[in-house]
């Protein structure tokens, strides 16, 4: 059997490891809450980070979409200006053929009136 002595150092060895063990526990505790409140940090920061870059994509779509639609505005004015001025042209080729007919015309009407005088 045991002696009383050994008994005892048994129990204080087992009593220290123990209380070893317990502020082993308290240490790791403690890590562990810390490392949980860093997470904590660090998810709200990613979560900040997240919303900023979202931000950010839609700013950017909004000025692309922006640009288009200047860019669309800007070919529709410039598609209505080349359909004006083709009209334009039309106009002034149909009025200096009306112009030449006239022309024509009184000049055959001239030719006409001095073969009347003579």
């Amino acid at each position: 059997m045991t002696s009383d002595a050994q008994t005892t150092g048994w129990f204080f060895n087992t009593a220290r490891s123990i209380g070893g063990s317990h502020k082993q526990n308290e240490i790791y505790d403690r890590r562990l809450n810390d490392l949980a409140l860093e997470e904590a940090e660090y998810s709200k920061l990613l979560e900040s980070q997240t919303y900023e870059l979202e931000k950010v994509r839609t700013d950017i779509a909004n000025q692309k979409q922006k640009q288009a639609n200047t860019e669309h505005s800007s070919d529709v004015a410039i598609a209505e200006i080349e359909e004006n001025i083709t009209s334009i042209v039309h106009e002034l080729e149909e009025k200096k053929v009306e112009i030449l007919r006239k022309e024509e015309a009184l000049k055959t009407m001239e030719e006409q009136a001095n073969s009347m005088k003579e």
